[in-house]
């Protein structure tokens, strides 16, 4: 008897501890602190005052879309002289459409009109949390709607991502897969696998067992507050019936999202045109700044490839 209640004790201390650990980082994860629309903008004028001039310059229409979660997305629609092809940007978490636009204004050259817009609960879009791709990949499925109806359903549209933006667009296209091409720039294979990484490198929790305890109640915690779990953001499973060519790019020194991270979700990739470009000594989301003529040029020959 005494056994059976230390057992009972011991796995109602153990539940109540995951619930709080689950809570804690489901909150830190779903609800994190982002930038600024404001204050995204000044750091662009600072470190891409290039981009900032570009953007001064240019053809642009303010957007404001429904998703069909009920709240509002914001984006912003820069038009070429037609527009019978258009680069859609999908940011990372924390961040907001003026991250996105050294990315697209390399596809003004080329003829793209250009859509950057801010994801679910970032810039000056609604929406009460994140879900890494969950959700977003219905709403990025609104904005090429958008576009279609209204530029034509012929108009040819492309995708470029940025860390988790990219994960948004291969979930996208692991349901849709009715675009051009799409550019992964310093994605995750699944959000568990990235989870355990930041866990044992930022928060120093290096057993496997003790990873496992974190991500299970925190991803039982996250369906419960939000409806959604961690297993639902698996890129490297969305893409393997993906025939959309695609373009991976990563930094070899990537400290949030690990370059072999990259690597597998490319082998992953069973149909349709692949390339694959590493950029030496990048950390993440660094590739750009690092090596710009390099990822130009990539970028380039890959539009080339598929006739964009």
């Amino acid at each position: 008897m005494k056994i059976l209640s230390m057992v009972c004790v011991t796995i109602i201390i153990v539940n109540i501890t995951g619930f709080v650990v689950g809570y804690y980082f489901s909150k830190r994860i779903t609800n994190p602190k982002t930038t600024s629309y404001e204050e995204h903008y000044n750091n662009e004028k600072t470190f891409h005052p290039d981009v900032i001039k570009t953007y001064e310059e240019i053809e642009k229409e303010e957007v404001s879309i429904d998703s069909v979660y009920g709240y509002k997305l914001h984006g912003i629609f820069f038009p070429n002289k037609t527009v019978d092809k258009v680069v859609i940007l999908s940011h990372g978490i924390t961040a907001n459409l003026w991250d996105m636009l050294k990315y697209g204004f390399l596809y003004i050259p080329r003829g793209f009109s250009i859509l950057a817009y801010d994801h679910r609960y970032h810039g000056l879009s609604g929406g009460k949390n994140t879900s890494l791709g969950y959700y977003e990949k219905d709403d990025l499925k609104s904005w090429i709607d958008w576009i279609r109806n209204k530029y034509g359903k012929n108009t040819k549209i492309g995708i470029h991502g940025e860390s988790m933006g990219s994960a948004i667009v291969v979930e996208y296209l692991g349901v849709y897969d009715d675009v051009e091409f799409a550019v992964d720039n310093c994605g995750f294979t699944s959000f568990v696998d990235e989870a355990k990484f930041l866990l044992k490198k930022y928060c120093h929790i290096k057993l496997n067992m003790l990873q496992s305890f974190v991500i299970f109640f925190t991803s039982k915690i996250t369906k419960l507050r939000c409806g959604w779990s961690f297993n639902q953001v698996e890129p490297i499973r969305a893409i393997k019936n993906v025939k959309t060519p695609m373009l991976f790019i990563h930094g070899d020194c990537d400290n949030i999202v690990p370059c072999e991270m990259c690597k597998a979700i490319f082998y992953a990739k069973q149909y349709g045109i692949r390339d694959k470009f590493e950029v030496k000594d990048a950390d993440h989301t660094d590739a750009l700044d690092k090596d710009k003529d390099g990822y130009i040029n990539h970028l380039n020959k890959f539009l080339d490839l598929v006739g964009m």
